[in-house]
């Protein structure tokens, strides 16, 4: 009964239990709630109250903001900006506000000299916003040296500044890249923006560490050859419906998913740990055979990670594809995780996956 008086009595006067948390201690509980809830929406969801925090803020997610363990009082304020590695990772939209460009130097600058991990999404370019993106990509080229993942969204083309002030030899820790250059309005502009991502390319596969990249199709198309395949452990190549139509027939033909497969099975493939597989036009039907291992022939040996959203197997082929990888050459299969569409998958299919998955492989039907 005596022990609510008590504990009023003691903390009356003293500072409140969080705050008697050791720094060291509550520095680990900010890097938690950020590195747990990164680019999560938050639990702003009003129009005005995105728009506020966009204002405010660079954080990929609107409940892990290092801004907010900021202000919350002078303690915790101190902590945060003490933390460069809280500041590592910022979603960029350039738009009409004028404010992001100190906003990113003060990122940067709280940063220290931390890897970052950068996002910059150009939503639309007019002769107001263009000096906006140009004042933050000078900014972000500035510490190049420090890029980790890089990616950039553009509306109309590659600005001047990434292309004239952007070298190889300073991305020396740059692992990931993605580069869009255009939405779906410029594509009858292709040709014309074609040869400055093709020169961002050559000056971001110049990168020693480069090992995980996304690219347009309208890119590939012309420069399939240019990417650094070998030193490659990750692709991802998305494709608007638009540019789809685009650049290739209208029509799904045998011959280009032959040539995708042989693309797949040369050497340059080989360290290739992940693969995603999204067919926007027709099913793929000859990927599982190739995938499955017959006479020794081992496809994509290193593949840890199989994500197929859309592609026609006869019934057993799914499973048949993991178990003979499963069990290629006595050694055991490097496949982990795999997610493949649940149709037309019958249920001896369904209970082998089951079986797998309760020996530890990560299985999922679409």
């Amino acid at each position: 009964s005596h022990l609510i008086p008590d504990f009023i009595h003691l903390t009356l006067w003293g500072p409140s239990p969080i705050n008697r948390l050791p720094v060291e201690l509550v520095m680990e509980i900010f890097v938690f709630s950020l590195r747990d809830f990164a680019g999560d929406p938050g639990l702003i969801s009003t129009r005005a109250s995105r728009k506020f925090r966009d204002r405010l803020s660079l954080s990929p997610g609107a409940s892990s903001d290092p801004m907010i363990l900021a202000q919350v009082c002078r303690r915790w304020r101190y902590i945060a900006l003490s933390m460069p590695r809280l500041w590592t990772k910022m979603r960029i939209k350039s738009y009409s506000h004028s404010h992001h460009v100190p906003l990113v130097q003060t990122w940067l600058q709280r940063s220290a000299n931390l890897p970052l991990d950068i996002s910059l999404h150009e939503l639309n370019r007019s002769e107001k916003t263009l000096p906006i993106t140009v004042g933050i990509l000078s900014l972000l080229i500035g510490q190049a040296h420090r890029w980790k993942s890089i990616d950039f969204s553009f509306s109309h083309g590659v600005p001047w500044v990434l292309l004239n002030t952007l070298e190889s030899s300073s991305l020396r820790i740059l692992e990931s890249a993605e580069i869009m250059s255009c939405d779906d309005d410029f594509l009858d502009f292709v040709e014309a923006i074609l040869p400055s991502l093709e020169k961002t390319w050559s000056i971001i596969h110049g990168a020693p560490s480069l090992h995980k990249g996304k690219w347009e199709l309208h890119y590939l198309y012309h420069r399939l050859w240019d990417v650094p395949w070998n030193q490659l452990t990750s692709i991802d190549i998305s494709v608007s419906i638009g540019t789809l139509l685009d650049l290739l027939p209208s029509y799904y033909s045998e011959q280009s998913e032959a040539y995708l497969l042989q693309t797949l099975a040369s050497p340059a493939f080989q360290s290739v740990d992940n693969l995603s597989v999204n067919s926007t036009l027709s099913p793929m039907t000859g990927l599982v055979p190739f995938l499955t291992i017959r006479d020794g022939h081992i496809a994509l040996p290193r593949l840890q990670k199989l994500d197929i959203a859309k592609c026609e197997a006869p019934p057993g082929a799914y499973l048949q594809m993991v178990r003979s990888r499963q069990s290629r050459g006595g050694n055991s299969s490097t496949l982990r995780d795999v997610r493949i569409p649940i149709h037309g998958r019958d249920q001896d299919e369904r209970n082998g996956f089951k079986e797998l998955a309760a020996e530890g492989m990560l299985v999922q039907f679409r």
